[in-house]
């Protein structure tokens, strides 16, 4: 009766373990999805200035040579 009692346990306590690994995993990827939306939104929304600054930045140097 205990050894079946503690086979029960370790199963019951490795099946805890697994589960907080697979939510771990699934947090860490909604996070990664969040910080990369967040990301390509914030690129694609200061395109129009980066794309401004670099024509700047070329016409600056065309004008200097």
């Amino acid at each position: 009766m205990i050894p079946e009692a503690i086979d029960t346990a370790v199963s019951i306590g490795w099946a805890i373990v697994a589960w907080i690994i697979i939510i771990a995993a699934a947090v860490t990827a909604a996070l990664g999805a969040v910080v990369l939306g967040i990301h390509w939104v914030w690129r694609a929304s200061t395109w129009p200035s980066r794309a401004w600054t670099k024509r700047a930045d070329a016409r600056d140097y065309r004008e200097a040579a």
